[in-house]
């Protein structure tokens, strides 16, 4: 093989190997893409989760509040 040959070659594989690195780069792009979309909903949902908890907390003491002043009212009217 001729030292032309020999550096076409090398040459070639080099560009071949660029195409193959930017191709994973691009796929690399589209999977932190979507890991990041997904983060955001699972943040979003423990976001929401934690509301509702809250709001579940304050209804509750509210009903058992309503509960005990009607728990006495119907044992007044028993007397």
């Amino acid at each position: 093989m001729a030292e032309k040959d020999i550096l076409a070659l090398f040459d070639s594989i080099k560009e071949s190997f660029e195409r193959e690195l930017q191709a994973l780069r691009d796929e690399n792009a589209l999977i932190q893409a979507r890991l990041d979309r997904q983060g955001g909903l699972v943040q979003s949902g423990s976001r929401w989760s934690s509301g509702i908890n809250t709001w579940a907390e304050k209804t509750d003491k509210a009903l058992a509040g309503i509960l005990k002043r009607l728990a006495k009212l119907e044992k007044g009217g028993a007397q």
